[in-house]
């Protein structure tokens, strides 16, 4: 099943155009997001929750971010 990896590089901006989009890890990228593709049940709205889920952990955790 292949991935979907949605990848930022903090030194080009963060705006939606610094996203790039790809079918492998971007070695250059500070964030990268990854998703299966093809599994039944996940959209662009569990993706979005997810993408929610993973904020909230990230403001409310004592890890280093």
């Amino acid at each position: 099943m292949a991935d979907t990896f949605y990848s930022i590089n903090l030194g080009k901006g963060l705006s939606p155009a610094a996203v790039t989009v790809g079918a492998s890890s971007a070695p250059t990228a500070d964030f990268e997001f990854r998703i299966k593709n093809g599994v039944a049940g996940r959209g662009k709205p569990q993706v979005i929750n997810a993408i929610e889920a993973i904020v909230a952990k990230i403001v409310t955790s004592n890890a280093p971010a």
